[in-house]
């Protein structure tokens, strides 16, 4: 027995199910909206006399499975993603690719200066305070793996990304080419099939990224207040001042409202008309001798 997408059972399984209001108030809700239009099952089982006994109404786990993988499988193979969509996902890639670029970059530096610091152990770094020298290693590894953990995220934002096209030919919901959406970046790109985790993804790379840079300048510093005079210091420290002004452009800005412009209404010319009564009598008014 099958039932169409959104039909109704009929009425004489209703009648005879009268009696179980627990299979008929949940069983069946549950297959008309979920398991819409899936092969389904009716056992059966009746007294000697012919009475109805129990009726047992399933889903066929195959052909459940089945189903799964079918509707996984509809996308509309003719979608094309908006020319902003487009610009805005070539973007996101290239700054992710040149973002694990820079993490791997990062982290060769930070093993060298680990290396020049005599950090790894077995010799003398040449520190005697060991409260600096143990903030010195705690500062080192700790921006090596924040960078192997930012190239991570790096990655799986290009993953990310990269399946844009296909979450969003697989959404009712896209936006066409003709639709004008009042968005930010972030709600167009969830309108469109994004992975709605990907702005913790975003975040963490993010956050993984700045910190690994800022704990190498801070390891850097550090080793060199320890081991120069006042004047190196002094210009070091202006100069790494200087150097983290960019971050200040991660703050984000206030939170703008977008509405989508309609397109303003004709404007209708009213055309005035003079009375011509009133027009000849204030001439002959002014015409005529006081």
């Amino acid at each position: 027995m099958t039932f169409p997408s959104g039909a109704s059972p009929p009425a004489t399984f209703r009648r005879e199910h009268s009696k179980s209001r627990a299979l008929r108030s949940f069983r069946i809700p549950c297959l008309r909206t979920r398991y819409k239009a899936w092969p389904l099952m009716l056992s059966q089982q009746f007294a000697p006399h012919g009475d109805l006994i129990e009726s047992t109404f399933f889903i066929d786990p195959g052909a459940q499975a089945n189903s799964l993988v079918m509707q996984r499988l509809f996308v509309n193979l003719d979608y094309d993603l908006p020319p902003l969509l487009k610009a805005v996902q070539q973007d996101w890639i290239t700054s992710c690719q040149n973002a694990a670029v820079v993490s791997a970059l990062v982290a060769a530096v930070v093993a060298q200066l680990i290396s020049t610091m005599n950090l790894a152990g077995g010799s003398d770094s040449g520190i005697s305070n060991p409260a600096a020298l143990k903030a010195l290693t705690i500062f080192a590894w700790s921006a090596l793996l924040l960078s192997c953990s930012a190239t991570i995220s790096a990655l799986l934002l290009i993953d990310v990304f990269g399946e844009l096209p296909l979450r969003a030919a697989r959404e009712t919901n896209a936006p066409r080419v003709d639709e004008r959406v009042g968005a930010t970046v972030s709600q167009l790109l969830e309108q469109s099939g994004m992975r709605s985790n990907w702005t913790l993804i975003r975040l963490h790379w993010l956050v993984s990224l700045v910190a690994s840079i800022g704990c190498m300048m801070v390891q850097i510093i550090l080793y060199v207040w320890l081991t120069v005079g006042l004047a190196v210091k002094i210009v070091l420290l202006l100069v790494t001042i200087f150097s983290v002004l960019p971050l200040l452009f991660l703050i984000p800005p206030r939170r703008q409202h977008f509405v989508s412009s309609p397109t303003p209404p004709p404007v209708l010319s009213v055309p005035v008309t003079a009375n011509r009564c009133s027009v000849v009598s204030s001439t002959t008014m002014r015409n005529s001798p006081a």
